[in-house]
Parts: C-alpha cells; structure tokens; sequence
C-alpha cells in the first residue's frame, strides 16, 4: 500500500472514531512525525511575483465578505 493511500484511510477513518484516548494518542504520533509543510522554489517565485503586483497596485485584492460571496456563488477568482 502506498503512503497516500494509508494516508488517505486514515483521513477517512479519523472522524468515525469516537474514543478520545485513541485520537489523542494519534494526535500526539502525527504531531511528533509531521514535517513542516516546504514551498517549491515556483511557489515563492508566483509569490513574490503577486505580492509585488499588489504593492504597486496592479494586483486584485479581495474582502473576506468578497471571498464568501464569490465562493457562494462558486465564482472564479482572477
């Protein structure tokens, strides 16, 4: 079994389960082997590519109220 298919039966699996004692064991496990989540190099790149369209004002910005709406009504974001 490959490591995204345990992972993803354990995603699935986790809400069903009801003792406390088990899912605070889990936590503490996952918590202690979790790795720190890397952007890719094109990540930071795209990034400081829109952070520089928004300081000079080029870049679209929204609300949080805008964001709500546009996801309510499952809009595009551009």
């Amino acid at each position: 079994m490959t490591t995204i298919a345990i992972q993803n039966q354990i995603i699935n699996l986790l809400p069903r389960v009801e003792n406390k004692k088990i899912l605070k064991a889990v936590h503490t496990i996952l918590k202690q082997e979790a790795v720190p989540y890397k952007l890719t190099q094109e990540q930071i790149d795209e990034l400081d590519k829109r952070e520089q369209a928004y300081l000079k004002g080029e870049g679209k910005s929204y609300t949080w109220e805008e964001v709500k709406q546009k996801i309510r009504n499952k809009e595009k974001f551009v």
